[in-house]
């Protein structure tokens, strides 16, 4: 079991009370400490990162560049009939999409189509991507790259495209959800 030891010698993690005017104060317990309730308090500024919940949405049109350069290289070796580079791409592309969902505060258009493209690829359950999907993958990543302020019809209608192609869109489990409303 690591302790506070193997990071410095068995001191605790902080041994003094920062002294700044307006900073809520937190108890800080040493890992070394725990038994003898030596205790100590820091600013909560100190202990968490601030909030920088806005800063993911400036990453949005790196992250989009990025996918549009990944789907663009796996058309390209799917052209040239190499199938595993071209997959290779879109593995690649999966994460850079999980990002660019976390700049869905871009509006609820962007969420959908990057919500669509992500369920496309993970419902394909490893197999490899075929010609057609990730051409429509392409298609779709291009076009909110040029308007990343979609409507929701408009990203309806780029995940309608992906449909289209063969890619299913269906989350995982929301037949569960959806059954009981069927009857």
């Amino acid at each position: 079991m690591a302790t506070a030891s193997a990071f410095g010698g068995g001191s605790s993690l902080s041994q003094t009370a920062s002294n700044q005017p307006g900073k809520t104060k937190a108890e800080v317990v040493a890992i070394d400490s725990i038994g003898t309730h030596q205790r100590s308090t820091e600013a909560l500024s100190d202990l968490y990162i601030p909030d920088y919940s806005r800063l993911e949405v400036g990453r949005a049109p790196e992250l989009l560049r990025s996918s549009i350069e990944l789907s663009e290289r796996a058309v390209e070796c799917m052209a040239d009939g190499d199938t595993i580079s071209a997959d290779d791409y879109t593995q690649r592309l999966q994460p850079v999409l999980r990002e660019l969902f976390c700049c869905r505060a871009l509006g609820d258009g962007f969420g959908i189509v990057v919500n669509s493209l992500i369920w496309g690829l993970h419902n394909r359950h490893g197999a490899v991507v075929e010609a057609r999907h990730i051409k429509a993958i392409h298609s779709v990543l291009s076009a909110v790259c040029s308007e990343p302020f979609l409507s929701s019809d408009s990203a309806v209608d780029l995940a309608l495209q992906l449909e289209d192609a063969g890619l299913d869109l269906t989350p995982t489990g929301f037949d569960l959800f959806t059954e009981p409303l069927n009857g």
